[in-house]
């Protein structure tokens, strides 16, 4: 079956990837002592773009840049040109047509070029194809986003697709396909007799599979083309067209501190870092990678000077498990994050930094202020600062350190303005209210991802249109949960319901979901 019939039969679902917003990107590259782009007035290209729900997202935020969408579904297209009238944006086209087609005397080119979830499923003359087309659009300090399966993990999941495509290789309907797949997966999962490899891989793909939609799993999992890639192989087709690696979008898969130090003393022998890359590859059984990259004459320096984050704002979720904060220098405190992952901290400094940001979630604060505010906190407190500069360097080191290790803080070298005071009449943000109608997340106006986990919270954003009061959404939202069938918590959330209501909604606010 052709690509775009496959897609025109069944689009893929709407999505939206942090990863691939320009902010994030540049922010990788100035890491990396490189200048890009500035995000808030750059071109981005996105090639397979479906529908469009990833690109309209960062256009939405970043109003002064330009966004172009390709795809080789005039179904996709055709929805994506609609939502632009739906946003009511400008900033933005899309084009149906063969990525493979694309040149320079189309649209010109670009300071960030992304391909989500492409280049391991189509053909692998298109796929080679697909680094020509960057190597030809990339600006000179562009950076590029290429995600792809990668090998040595991506082998189980083979199997598991080779199955099955032998199971349905008479099934026509691409639904059916799918829901012959999950019923054979079910019965592996369990049925399996060899207990130590195989049923342990059965059940784990099951786990995940039964979490996606049709489209999800069929386009994975079903398609014609399945290529994934081994990192050297991803770094040789870079080199082939004038391109170099530059580094993982999630930054912290790149830390080896989960290893043993038989490992890491092992990888930090290597020379080479694509040698090193591929190393922990086959160390962690890795099976998918984001991929950011350069022009190869682009001169990257990897020494990660933390004087470059001085520009940057930060933003965090880690908090103190302790109230209140103990600032002294003799007093470890450990911060949690999500995951109950944390770190713990003495530096005073960056004890009163780290406090200050997380009290603003979801807004992101320049570190240099940051640092001035953590400065009077722990002044305030009585305990004295030498050596300003080095105290500092402390406080960015830490952060870096952070950002480096975990998906615990972010940083940005852009952060979007938005409201966060709660109005008495709540209201949605346009680009929300197109999400919520879509997809299972969505978008605010920070730029935050926000998954919706229940019939409930879905409601609560749907009712949120601006016309109602808190009182009024609390009242439709009481008529709400008893009209739901099978709702275990019930009672126990109507005996709360008020300030459920209420708490929820200042928490969506500090996200950013609200128009002033």
């Amino acid at each position: 079956m052709q690509i775009a019939e496959a897609y025109d039969r069944m689009p893929y679902p709407s999505k939206f990837f942090y990863l691939t917003n320009p902010d994030h990107l540049a922010t990788i590259a100035t890491l990396f002592g490189i200048k890009p782009a500035p995000p808030e007035k750059c071109r981005v290209l996105e090639l397979g773009c479906g529908n469009g729900s990833n690109l309209l997202a960062h256009a939405y935020t970043l109003p002064g840049s330009e966004f172009v969408g390709v795809d080789i579904s005039s179904r996709h297209i055709d929805s994506a040109k609609t939502s632009i009238d739906d946003l009511g944006i400008s900033n933005i086209e899309f084009a149906a047509m063969d990525v493979a087609d694309l040149t320079a005397d189309h649209f010109g080119k670009f300071d960030y070029i992304i391909g989500h979830g492409l280049i391991s499923w189509i053909p692998v003359e298109v796929r080679d194809r697909i680094f020509e087309v960057c190597s030809e659009l990339l600006d000179d300090k562009g950076i590029g986003f290429l995600s792809y399966n990668a090998y040595p993990g991506a082998y189980v999941r083979e199997m598991v697709r080779d199955i099955f495509r032998y199971h349905t290789r008479n099934e026509d309907d691409l639904g059916q396909k799918v829901r012959d797949s999950v019923g054979l997966l079910a019965l592996l999962a369990e049925g399996c007799i060899e207990p130590k490899v195989i049923k342990p891989a059965f059940r784990y793909e099951f786990q995940r599979h039964v979490k996606h939609d049709e489209s999800d799993f069929y386009h994975d999992d079903l398609s014609d083309d399945y290529h994934p890639l081994y990192f050297t192989e991803f770094c040789s087709l870079l080199d082939r067209v004038g391109l170099q690696f530059l580094s993982e979008a999630e930054f912290h898969t790149m830390t080896m501190a989960l290893f043993s130090v038989e490992v890491r003393e092992f990888v930090e022998s290597l020379d080479d870092l694509i040698e090193r890359e591929q190393y922990l590859d086959f160390f962690r059984a890795r099976v998918f990678r984001q991929s950011l990259f350069c022009r190869k004459e682009v001169e990257i320096d990897r020494s990660l000077e933390i004087s470059r984050l001085a520009e940057m704002s930060v933003a965090t979720t880690l908090a103190p498990e302790q109230e209140p904060l103990v600032l002294a220098p003799e007093a470890k405190v450990r911060f949690k994050g999500k995951r109950d992952q944390g770190i713990e901290i003495d530096h005073p400094l960056s004890k009163a930094a780290l406090d200050a940001v997380q009290k603003a979630w979801g807004r992101a604060i320049p570190i240099k202020q940051l640092i001035q505010d953590a400065k009077i906190a722990v002044e305030t407190a009585g305990i004295p600062l030498n050596a300003a500069e080095k105290e500092e360097a402390t406080v960015m080191a830490i952060m870096l350190r952070i950002f480096q290790g975990s998906d615990l803080l972010d940083l940005h070298v852009y952060y979007p303005d938005a409201p966060q005071m709660l109005s008495e009449r709540p209201r949605l943000n346009k680009l929300s209210r197109w999400q919520l109608g879509n997809s299972k997340n969505i978008t605010s106006l920070f730029g935050l991802n926000v998954g919706i986990e229940d019939p409930v919270s879905e409601e609560l954003l749907r009712l949120a249109d601006g016309s109602r009061t808190i009182p009024e959404l609390t009242s439709e939202m009481r008529e709400f949960i008893h009209s739901l069938d099978d709702f275990d918590d019930r009672e126990e959330l109507l005996g709360r319901l008020e300030t459920w209501v209420e708490e929820s909604l200042e928490d969506l606010a500090r996200l950013g979901v609200f128009e002033a």
